[in-house]
């Protein structure tokens, strides 16, 4: 394993300076033919210095890592915590290599539910999970119960890392994945995104719980204004995501509460032409339209008492 990780990296390395080399060897030569400049020669051969530096250094550093957390430190959680520190990095994809997260572990009640966004997310990036399905009588003896951190569930485990709270487990998916933005900007739009997703299934939740029978019908026509603020989102990104050009975490959520809400009214993206778009272009994604289309997923009912 030890050589292997030498032989890749180095083989990435030799990769990775070829390619600077050749961009700072045309820099140089437009420079030296066209520019006559010898301060921007100087600014250059000071840019390759660093350069050099830069990845010798790193490649030494990382290399020696990799072996130590390779020989040394065999748990999932530790692993996943080497991978945060260069999820930034331009050789991120080794540790996924070297790494591979999955498959994952969900113990829930036998609903969609809080699960439903993160299987169809784990669906969409190709990920394996098992089933844990927790029976209601099962459930209220309380044992279970008492051993999670909050009382509550799902139960999400990665290796020896368990995490409760849904949307935390997202955010866990979503740096797993590459599915949390491009930068810290990105990062804090898409958390915002999400804590907007969460507003709008508690007043799902609230409604199919509490006011089913009483306020289905004032839910339906108040939905517009709810969504509307999604809608502008969606329509000011042009991307067809809320946030950057691909999907996010947020956006698996925000996806799954729409299906939940058009199976409550069909008609109600009518107006929301974006977010319409959205939901067609998100189903239309080879593994997602598989998932959705598995019994795994159509066995399950959307909600816990039957009414959606």
């Amino acid at each position: 394993m030890c050589i292997y990780i030498y032989v890749y990296i180095y083989i990435y390395t030799y990769i990775y300076i070829y390619i600077y080399t050749y961009i700072y060897t045309h820099i140089y030569i437009y420079i030296h033919i066209y520019i006559h400049t010898c301060v921007y020669i100087y600014i250059y051969i000071c840019v390759c210095i660093y350069m050099c530096i830069y990845i010798y250094v790193y490649v030494y550093i990382y290399v020696y890592i990799c072996i130590y957390v390779c020989v040394y430190v065999d748990g999932c959680v530790y692993r996943y915590i080497f991978i945060s520190v260069f999820s930034c990095n331009e050789l991120t994809h080794v540790l996924y290599l070297l790494f591979p997260v999955g498959p994952y572990t969900i113990t829930y009640f036998g609903v969609r539910g809080r699960c439903g966004a993160m299987r169809i997310m784990m669906a969409d990036q190709g990920q394996e999970w098992k089933e844990i399905l927790i029976d209601f009588a099962d459930w209220t003896k309380g044992d279970l119960k008492a051993s999670c951190v909050f009382g509550q569930l799902p139960k999400f485990e990665d290796g020896g890392l368990v995490l409760y709270q849904s949307n935390a487990i997202l955010r866990h998916l979503g740096r797993n994945h590459d599915a949390y933005g491009k930068d810290g900007k990105e990062a804090a739009l898409i958390d915002m995104m999400c804590d907007g997703v969460e507003d709008l299934r508690l007043k799902y939740v609230k409604m199919i719980y509490q006011e089913y029978d009483t306020g289905k019908d004032q839910y339906i026509k108040d939905l517009p204004n709810h969504l509307d603020k999604f809608e502008a989102v969606m329509a000011k990104n042009k991307t067809g995501f809320l946030v950057g050009n691909k999907p996010s975490f947020a956006d698996y959520g925000l996806f799954e509460v729409l299906l939940n809400h058009l199976v409550l009214c069909s008609s109600c993206l009518d107006t929301s032409p974006s977010l319409k778009s959205f939901v067609e272009k998100m189903s239309a994604r080879p593994k997602i339209k598989a998932f959705l289309s598995s019994d795994a997923y159509k066995k399950l009912p959307i909600n816990g008492n039957g009414k959606q």
